[in-house]
């Protein structure tokens, strides 16, 4: 029971920027939720206009995040690259 255990380190780690951007697709989320559930762009025909373009952004930022995503798990890790395809022999 002495003995202490390694704490272990997460593998990806979330930048400030990363942060930043989740915040800000948060806060359009929210702000889509609520224009559509009180259909309040409805009423002004530049209302809709908005509420359009941030549909767009709002598709951008979810593709812009996928894309992060699949890149990352593209990356080759460092210790794949010494590993040998060959199985070991005893």
């Amino acid at each position: 029971m002495g003995h202490a255990r390694k704490q272990e380190v997460p593998k990806d780690t979330i930048t400030s920027s990363d942060t930043t951007t989740l915040e800000e697709f948060d806060k359009k989320t929210t702000l889509f939720d609520t224009m559509t559930k009180s259909k309040s762009f409805n009423k002004i025909p530049n209302h809709k206009t908005l509420y359009h373009d941030l549909i767009k952004s709002i598709l951008e930022d979810e593709d812009a995040m996928d894309k992060g995503a699949i890149d990352e798990l593209n990356k080759r890790k460092p210790n794949d690259a010494n590993k040998c395809n060959t199985p070991k022999t005893r």
